[in-house]
């Protein structure tokens, strides 16, 4: 089992490396092509979970989480249907 600093090494470097967005919203990129940007609404949960989780840890903070709600509702199919769209580039 990995200790609390490597656990949070491993967020970090996750953060720094898949979540991109603005100073209000955020996405999980899930392009493996240099340069490109693409938000997928799986990568998006996976990413709301991820928060949560090393928020409890005291690792992110509730503005982080919060982001990923902005960028998602954003996102939507339509204001009848909250789904998340599945891709935007």
């Amino acid at each position: 089992m990995q200790n609390n600093n490597s656990v949070y090494k491993l967020y970090r470097t996750w953060k720094t490396q898949y979540v991109k967005g603005s100073a209000n919203s955020s996405f999980v990129n899930g392009s493996d092509k240099s340069g490109e940007k693409v938000a997928l609404s799986e990568s998006q949960g996976y990413g709301m979970l991820i928060t949560m989780l090393a928020a409890q840890k005291n690792q992110a903070t509730q503005s982080d989480f919060d982001k990923f709600v902005v960028y998602y509702k954003n996102h939507t199919l339509s204001e009848q249907n909250h789904l998340m769209a599945w891709k935007q580039n």
